[in-house]
Order: structure tokens, then C-alpha cells, then sequence
């Protein structure tokens, strides 16, 4: 192939190119003002719900989560500030959102204070069931004890997985205003509590590093890679 020929060939490659990444790039750009158009459409339909009074705690709960998916800070903030006194079983997960729309908003007094919140109501949900307590409930057959030790772990798991992302974001909100120490605590709590987030140890290890203590962030560094390998051997297994 000449020379000509060549350059005549890496032109037509570098348009297609351009080509395919505009093609890409606009249809991701489509394919976002549609999820943002229908999700806008959806607010309108629930806010009919709540003007009118109807709206239940799942209402408000998808409410003020849409707002949140398009950014508007202010109104999900208030939706999820309603659906927390409906129930006491999802008070947790309606802190733990309060909070991060407060950290998003860049109020960060109220996010913090809303994190905490879903931090100490996750752990008095897990302090809440008998197991917990070392408490044997009687139970009249062997169904009825599977049945109710799987809705105990289905709540465990549920308190388990809002307390660790109430403390990741809480620690991510101190390390963010350089209270490192604050997020060293928090995290270390949520490891005594979860101790198979793994994440928590990655975090760990990239405050230390910040810190410039080499050998704790080694420690949680490999902390880290053991639990995270842990969890994938785990998600292959089943």
C-alpha cells in the first residue's frame, strides 16, 4: 500500500471514529433526557397522590426519591421528612436518604445529623430482634421457626446494609471537611457492627494513606482484599 493510500485510510479510520463517539456520546445524551422526562412525568402523577392526601409511605418514599434523581434537592428533602414518621420500620432508610439529599444540597450540619440518625436506628432495629436480645421465641412448628428466622435475617440484612452506607457516607462527609479522625471513628464502629463490608476497610486505608501512616493503610489495605475476595467467592457459591 503507497503512501497515499495510507494517509487516504487513517483519515477514513480517525472519521468513523469520531463518528461512532458522537453517535454514542448523543445517544447517551437521548437516552438520559428520557429517563429524565419520564421520571418528571411520574413526580406529576405522584404528586397528585400526595395534594390529595392519599399518598401512603411508599408513595412519598418514590416521591422523594425521583426529586432526588433529577436534583431537586429541596422537594426531596421534604417528601423524605414526611414519610418518616409513617413507619418505624423504614425510619432508617428515610434518614439514611434525608441525609444524603441534605449532602447533595451541601448542608452539611443536617446531613450529618440525618446520617447519625440512620446509624442509631439501624442499630436499635438489629438490638430489636431476638436473637439480638437472647431471647428464644416459641414457635409452634419447624415452617413457622424457618419462616420467622428468614424475616430475621431479611431485617438483619436490611440494617445491616443502611447502617453501612449511612457510615460510608457519614465518613465521606468528614473526610470531605478533613475531620479525619471523625471518620476514622465512624468507620471503625461500622466495623464492629458489619464487619464483612469491605469497604470499610478501603476507606480505612485511603484515610491513612492521607495521613501518611503507612503501616495501618497497608493492614486495612489487605483487610480489605481479603473481605472483598471473600464476597465474590460468596456471590460465585450461590
Amino acid at each position: 500500500m503507497d503512501k497515499r493510500n495510507v494517509i487516504i485510510l487513517t483519515v477514513v479510520v480517525v472519521i468513523l471514529v469520531a463518528l461512532g463517539v458522537w453517535y454514542f456520546a448523543t445517544q447517551g445524551v437521548s437516552v438520559g433526557r428520557q429517563m429524565t422526562e419520564q421520571t418528571n412525568q411520574r413526580i406529576a402523577t405522584l404528586e397528585k397522590e400526595a395534594e390529595n392526601g392519599t399518598a401512603n409511605q411508599s408513595t412519598l418514599f418514590e416521591l422523594a426519591h425521583s426529586y432526588l434523581l433529577v436534583g431537586n434537592y429541596d422537594s426531596a428533602i421534604k417528601y423524605y421528612t414526611q414519610a418518616i414518621p409513617m413507619s418505624s420500620s423504614s425510619v432508617a432508610s428515610a434518614a439514611l436518604y434525608l441525609g444524603e439529599a441534605y449532602a447533595a444540597k451541601g448542608d452539611v450540619a443536617n446531613a450529618e445529623e440525618q446520617l447519625k440518625n440512620a446509624i442509631t436506628y439501624a442499630e436499635a432495629n438489629e438490638q430489636a430482634l431476638p436473637s439480638a436480645r437472647g431471647v428464644v421465641v416459641p414457635l409452634t412448628s419447624s415452617s413457622s421457626q424457618t419462616n420467622d428466622q428468614a424475616i430475621e435475617r431479611e431485617i438483619k440484612s436490611g440494617a445491616d446494609a443502611t447502617l453501612a452506607q449511612a457510615s460510608m457516607d457519614l465518613a465521606s462527609l468528614y473526610v470531605k471537611e478533613n475531620k479525619l479522625n471523625d471518620a476514622i471513628a465512624v468507620l471503625d464502629n461500622g466495623i464492629l457492627k458489619v464487619p464483612s463490608y469491605a469497604d470499610f476497610y478501603k476507606e480505612l486505608a485511603a484515610i491513612y494513606t492521607q495521613q501518611g501512616l503507612a503501616a495501618p493503610a497497608a493492614q486495612f489495605q489487605s483487610l480489605y482484599e481479603a473481605h472483598a475476595s471473600s464476597t465474590a467467592s460468596s456471590s460465585i457459591a450461590r
